[in-house]
C-alpha cells in the first residue's frame, strides 16, 4: 500500500509540476545589421510623337501578263489578297475574273 501511495503521490507531482512548466519562446530571426540602400527610382520616359507627312507613294502602272490574277497582283502590291477590290475600282474592271493580258493597270496606294 506504501509503494502504491508513493507512486500516485509521485505520479501527482510530476503532473503538477508539468502543468506549471515555463512556456518555452522562439528565438527572434537575427536582424542584419548591414544598410541596404533603397533601389534608385525608375524614370519611365513618354515616347516622342512625331508625325510626319509621307509622299504619296507613285507606283509604276503594271503592264498585265498571261498568268496574272488581281488576288495575286493584291499579294504583291499590299501584302493581302483580298485588297485586290483596290484595283478593281481604280482600274474600273467589269470582271475581277477576267482580266486581258497586254492591258495596263494602274495601282493605286
Amino acid at each position: 500500500m506504501k509503494k502504491i501511495l508513493f507512486i500516485v503521490s509521485l505520479l501527482i507531482v510530476i503532473g503538477f509540476t508539468a502543468c506549471n512548466k515555463p512556456k518555452v519562446v522562439e528565438a527572434l530571426p537575427a536582424v542584419s545589421t548591414e544598410m541596404v540602400m533603397p533601389a534608385a527610382p525608375v524614370v519611365v520616359e513618354e515616347p516622342v510623337v512625331v508625325e510626319t507627312t509621307l509622299p504619296p507613294v507613285v507606283r509604276e502602272p503594271y503592264k498585265v501578263v498571261w498568268g496574272d490574277t488581281l488576288w495575286d497582283l493584291s499579294t504583291k502590291y499590299y501584302g493581302d489578297p483580298w485588297k485586290y477590290t483596290k484595283l478593281v475600282t481604280e482600274n474600273k474592271v467589269k470582271n475581277p475574273n477576267l482580266i486581258v493580258v497586254g492591258i495596263t493597270l494602274k495601282i493605286p496606294e
